[in-house]
């Protein structure tokens, strides 16, 4: 006679798991209980490591239920990992075959058990390789695994809008700005950033918010004027621009250092590098670095630091992104702070030193470093803004707050890793565009800022652009 096998069930696995993890705490008192599980590819009950007090739904409550309200949706979010939109996608391959998948994976199980997890559990895990052709309409599409199904279909309705824009002759010279330049665009409009953010959304996510005619309005409003006469410098005054900067630091007692400049000849001039300011002996042949001391007063500083503070510091961008290559925060003066006559103090000072008006100044950007961040190697220089009325960012004149502990320098490795130290009251200006007239970017200036070992860093960015920036700031074209 044939020995009959019994068939062991999923539910029937789930309920010994179970029975196992109650005896073994009720045995060992809750303390260093673990069960494990072993699970292969044909398993149907993923691996579960059960210690004391371990928070994980699936030790908590041991037949995979959970209390409403007690799974936090911030916590599942960071523990998704999108995929990416593609419209030939087939949803049938992207499924869960277990009930508690979502529950494991927000427990961690798809990273802690992925042979289990990422065969049985691919929608929880979001591991199905979705992407979308960016050819179509900007940057690849982020899907949510707990939320895919709604997003695909703002991207469906994104193409057919898309696909009516790119048809009609009145769009054609707007079609490369009428992109989603953000992968969260389709994300986002699906949560009404469109009208909650219109400015942002509507120029950056037109595709998404269907609104190319609102990047076209704008494309007319903001275009750059062929006016030379508006410029901060012509083409080949970047050396006068500088040299006068240090001359006037000098005369106002700001102790001015030239880190490096381009190579300067003087051909039988009686001034030599022993007696011109702009020009030491030894200097670093290369584009302009600057410093100048005591710039800004303790007052001034700790007045910065306060608007800082109340108006909150939010995780820093590269771009319109957060990204890990930037892991500072920072905090935008703007309206009462932009206002405050301390503030205006300020600008007005840098526009003496400068000779350019502080129309052209971008709002003063606050920052804070905390140990271990840090900005890696990047240029400050967005070439987006070489059509724009406000025309590209000319100088960065960047102001430290604080000395720092350890770290926290900002260097420029195309300069020998030449490294500034942080230094209270110091200012570090630099161009950011080549001194022609194509306002290319000045790659030699990039730079980065040193990760924090000890202490805190706090600073300020004041970017000068080569136009006035603040009108075309007030009505939406800046960006």
């Amino acid at each position: 006679m044939k020995r009959k096998h019994t068939l062991i069930t999923p539910g029937l696995q789930l309920a010994i798991v179970s029975l196992l993890i109650a005896l073994c705490q009720f045995s060992f008192g809750f303390v260093h209980c673990q069960l494990l599980v072993a699970a292969d590819e044909n398993s149907d009950v993923p691996a579960a490591v059960c210690g004391a007090d371990d928070p994980r739904q699936e030790c908590v409550n041991p037949d995979g239920s959970f209390a409403e309200n007690e799974h936090d949706e911030d916590e599942e979010d960071e523990n998704e990992e999108e995929g990416y939109y593609d419209e030939d996608d087939d949803d049938s391959e992207c499924i869960d075959t277990h009930e508690l998948c979502r529950a494991w994976s927000g427990s961690g199980e798809c990273e802690e058990n992925p042979a289990f997890m990422l065969k049985h559990c691919k929608r929880s895990c979001n591991v199905c390789d979705m992407k979308q052709d960016i050819k179509k309409f900007g940057e690849p599409q982020l899907i949510p695994g707990h939320r895919s199904l709604e997003v695909k279909d703002t991207i469906s309705q994104s193409i057919i809008y898309m696909q009516k824009v790119t048809a009609d002759q009145k769009y054609i010279h707007i079609l490369r700005e009428c992109r989603n330049k953000h992968v969260r665009c389709s994300e986002w409009a699906l949560n009404d950033e469109c009208d909650k953010n219109p400015a942002y959304m509507k120029q950056n996510c037109a595709p998404a918010c269907k609104s190319c005619d609102y990047v076209l309005e704008m494309h007319e409003k903001c275009k750059l004027v062929p006016d030379s006469s508006l410029d901060a410098i012509q083409p080949g005054g970047m050396n006068q621009l500088f040299e006068r900067m240090v001359r006037a630091s000098a005369q106002m007692g700001f102790d001015p250092k030239v880190w490096s400049r381009p190579l300067k000849r003087y051909d039988g001039d009686v001034s030599s590098c022993e007696t011109d300011i702009t020009n030491p002996c030894n200097t670093f042949d290369g584009p302009w670095v600057i410093t100048m001391e005591n710039f800004v007063s303790d007052d001034e500083i700790r007045i910065l630091l306060d608007w800082g503070s109340r108006m909150t510091y939010e995780r820093s961008q590269a771009g319109d992104m957060v990204t890990d290559t930037r892991t500072s925060s920072h905090s935008w003066c703007t309206d009462e702070c932009y206002h405050d006559p301390n503030v205006a103090i300020i600008r007005q000072r840098i526009a003496d030193v400068t000779g350019i008006p502080y129309a052209n100044y971008e709002c003063l950007q606050l920052l804070k470093y905390e140990v271990g961040q840090f900005y890696k190697a990047h240029d400050d220089h967005i070439t987006e803004h070489n059509q724009q009325s406000h025309g590209p960012r000319l100088l960065t004149f960047f102001i430290y707050f604080n000395e720092v502990a350890k770290g926290g320098g900002t260097q420029f490795p195309k300069l020998n890793n030449m490294t500034i130290t942080p230094k209270k009251g110091r200012v570090l200006v630099w161009p950011s565009i080549v001194d022609d007239v194509n306002w290319s970017t000045e790659n030699r200036t990039t730079h980065e800022a040193l990760e924090v070992e000890q202490g805190r860093k706090f600073a300020a960015n004041a970017w000068i652009h080569m136009r006035d920036f603040q009108a075309p700031f007030s009505i939406g074209c800046a960006g």
